[in-house]
């Protein structure tokens, strides 16, 4: 219950800080960290409420709350934003890519998880910290579940993104990097959720995609937001 009233605390913080101010919470990093912190939490409850498990909330609300605690110390009210900014579907657009890689990104802490107490239990050496961690049944039930949270927002993002963003974008292109990077991690996470629901992966395979996937949508945001030009940066 204390859960629940912290998602509904933070729709609702987020509604009177979008009618205050006139934009979703994505104009700078401190309030996407804020976002962020809002799609962990989201994410974790998906998760506990499909699975019952609790065991491994502390390390997922200790990250959101960090994030949440950065965004508050350093979070500000830009003068000059950008209209497009202001437009409430980019503001869905972002919110449910975030959600949707919050999902990914568990899969993969999860998958990571599994694959290293399956090869603990192999080699018969469990130390007590892989003791205190779910069975392998339990750490596959929440791959699978992270999976599936996070790929129907990040399928939404993709096909409102597709929709929406050649409308709204002059400089718009089908081959931009971000774009083509989101596409190739969407056909990554549609091979593992067709496997779920087709149950023809070995379980071994699919943690290795979670995290394979998972590495790959962090390494590849970081290199494109870093090195490449995209019509995504709206700063």
């Amino acid at each position: 219950m204390i859960l629940v009233s912290l998602v509904v605390l933070n729709i609702v913080y987020f509604v009177f800080r979008i009618a205050s101010y006139g934009h979703a919470p994505i104009t700078t990093i401190f309030e996407i960290m804020s976002l962020m912190s809002f799609g962990l939490v989201l994410t974790y409850l998906y998760i506990e409420l499909k699975t019952k498990e609790t065991d491994t909330g502390f390390f997922i609300m200790l990250t959101a709350g960090l994030l949440e605690i950065i965004s508050f110390a350093f979070i500000e009210e830009l003068k000059d934003i950008k209209p497009v900014l202001r437009t409430w579907i980019l503001g869905i657009h972002v919110s449910a890519a975030i959600i949707g890689y919050s999902g990914i990104i568990m899969s993969g802490i999860y998958g990571f998880l599994y694959l290293r107490l399956y090869k603990k239990i192999k080699r018969n050496r469990v130390d007590s910290f892989f003791k205190k961690l779910p069975s392998l049944k339990l750490l596959s039930t929440l791959t699978r579940s992270s999976i599936s949270f996070g790929f129907i927002f990040f399928t939404f993002t993709i096909v409102q993104g597709f929709i929406w963003l050649p409308k709204a974008i002059d400089n718009f292109s089908y081959l931009d990097p971000k774009l083509i990077s989101s596409t190739i991690i969407w056909f990554l996470y549609l091979g593992g959720y067709i496997g779920i629901l087709t149950k023809r992966f070995r379980i071994n395979t699919l943690m290795r995609l979670a995290l394979a996937g998972a590495v790959f949508s962090v390494l590849s945001m970081m290199f494109v937001n870093i090195f490449l030009k995209s019509f995504h940066n709206f700063y």
